[in-house]
């Protein structure tokens, strides 16, 4: 399994970075390969909406550093976005990131490469925890929209200085947790004894084993699927 990080805070060894490499670390523990990229520190324009990509199988005509973040989502299994509140929504970082990943949607990007989980990351210095809880849970479904699997959206507050979250043993301690989860949900869909616990006869139980532990297939299985269940997990 591959997972690749994501930082959108123009602070080097800032709070959003923390967060992210610790999110790494768990899925690292857990045997994934892992990747980080600050985004602050690319070359990346903002959307066009030439449409390009809508004619051209997801290719974007802008040739600028999105290129590289493009090859690397396509290869990853999962992919991080930290990124600290500023006016209360993402950073200018962020944004430009996300609105290129247009370039992907409804252009055949799922079934070409799968369908990639997603850990959001959000770093605030207000101390009120629901205080933007409105934006997060509209980002997620953003993304949910737009065809990624969000796992999990992970927040913390009261970081009114660089680094401040390193002392916070518990968001650091569920930062890892996030991690390890994101890599176990791969390792145990692969594990060959995993497929033999699922009664062979029983379709809608077999669907249930397989969305919980492998959610990329939830969107093209349905409980009428048991021959290309048991041919799919013979071949696993």
């Amino acid at each position: 399994m591959k997972v690749i990080g994501f930082v959108a805070s123009p602070r080097k060894g800032g709070n959003t970075e923390a967060l992210v490499e610790e999110v790494l670390k768990g899925a690292s523990d857990a045997g994934a390969e892992t990747k980080m990229f600050n985004l602050s520190k690319m070359d990346i324009y903002p959307c066009k909406a030439c449409r390009y990509c809508k004619d051209n199988e997801g290719e974007c005509a802008i040739d600028d550093d999105m290129q590289s973040i493009y090859k690397e989502i396509k290869e990853a299994d999962a992919f991080i976005l930290g990124s600290p509140v500023y006016m209360w929504q993402m950073s200018a970082q962020a944004k430009l990131f996300t609105d290129r990943l247009y370039a992907f949607y409804m252009t055949g990007f799922e079934e070409k490469y799968g369908k990639k989980d997603m850990v959001l990351i959000f770093s605030q210095n207000i101390p009120d925890e629901n205080m933007y809880s409105k934006y997060f849970n509209y980002t997620k479904k953003m993304f949910n929209f737009l065809g990624y699997n969000v796992t999990d959206v992970l927040t913390s507050t009261e970081n009114d200085v660089p680094g401040a979250v390193k002392n916070k043993e518990n968001v650091m301690n569920k930062a890892i947790e996030i991690g390890r989860k994101l890599a176990d949900l791969w390792n145990i869909s692969f594990q060959p004894n995993f497929f033999q616990k699922v009664e062979i006869g029983s379709a809608l139980k077999m669907e249930r084993e397989i969305i919980k532990f492998f959610p990329l297939f939830n969107h093209s299985f349905n409980s009428h699927s048991t021959g290309l269940y048991i041919s799919l997990y013979t071949q696993l």
